[in-house]
């Protein structure tokens, strides 16, 4: 950022037909307080994946400020926010926030988390990633950022983090539903260099940020609503056996190729174990529901 000048920051955003629910989410992103003044240069840049129900039209004319991308609807999300990050580089941006377009930001959102950014620089700490937490509609918790889970556990996805009230909280993994990362960082790291089609691109790179020297963390209080997705057929035990299987390899949830990606990059000698251990949890999962141990392998 140049001494006088607006800060810059572009917006990464994937969409694929949802076009009311991304109308929405995009709105609440520019009706953020911060943008009052004239001292945040503002780019939103969206990938949307071959959309067929008006997304990309309507992005187009929500706001000048927006940039879509077309797609072909095999970007999915990683892939979609890869194409967005390298259309928005040759600008320089001085920050980057990932935005999941399903989130209902609240007016205070960006404010929040450029205020955190700016706490935590001034107690020292090196380039911080910042992650914004998510409500849903009823309050509680639903993404931000999460702790390695227990060794023992061999269990990828760790233990999600509540925001504190009034201070950022360390974590070791973040979602990337509303993210703010410098620019340098997410230019050097380069998260969605093609490693992940879809899932795992947050988390790997908040890991792979922590590796080089800067940490994640969560802003204080929640930025926003959530809204979750259905439970995966995976995760059903009244999903028969052959459609659960089906489920957990589809490149939305643990399509092997990139879970392995993941898997091998972060855990270690424990990676095969941690690996194995979702899909072994599919395959008993109508036997231990019927035992009444269904909660105990977890996931």
């Amino acid at each position: 950022m140049t001494i006088g000048q607006p800060l810059s920051i572009a917006v990464l955003v994937t969409t694929f037909n949802r076009v009311d629910v991304t109308e929405r989410g995009l709105r609440s992103l520019l009706a953020q307080d911060a943008l009052e003044g004239g001292e945040i240069d503002l780019s939103i840049w969206i990938l949307d994946d071959g959309s067929h129900d008006g997304t990309a039209s309507m992005a187009r004319a929500l706001d000048p400020r927006i940039t879509v991308l077309d797609g072909d609807g095999t970007s999915y999300w990683a892939g979609g926010m890869g194409r967005a990050q390298r259309a928005a580089m040759p600008t320089r941006p001085d920050l980057y926030l990932w935005f999941n377009d399903d989130v209902v930001l609240d007016s205070t959102a960006l404010r929040t988390l450029l205020d955190t950014r700016a706490s935590l620089l001034a107690q020292g700490v090196h380039d911080p990633v910042v992650s914004g937490a998510t409500r849903t509609v009823e309050g509680e918790l639903y993404t931000g950022g999460l702790r390695h889970a227990p060794a023992s556990s061999f269990r990828f996805n760790g233990i999600r983090l509540p925001p504190l009230d009034d201070s950022a909280r360390p974590c070791d993994v973040v979602h990337g539903n509303a993210l703010l990362v410098s620019g340098p960082l997410l230019e050097e790291i380069d998260p969605f260099d093609g490693r992940f089609r879809h899932a795992f691109g947050d988390w790997d790179f908040g890991q792979r940020a922590s590796e080089r020297g800067s940490s994640c963390w969560i802003a204080p209080g929640y930025v926003g609503i959530g809204f979750p997705n259905p439970l995966a057929p995976y995760k059903r035990s009244d999903v028969a056996l052959p459609a659960r299987l089906r489920d957990i390899v589809s490149i939305k949830q643990l399509k092997p190729r990139y879970y392995w990606r993941y898997c091998a990059r972060n855990f270690g000698i424990r990676a095969p174990l941690v690996f194995l251990r979702p899909f072994i949890a599919t395959v008993t999962l109508g036997a231990r529901t019927k035992l009444g141990v269904a909660g105990r392998f977890g996931r």
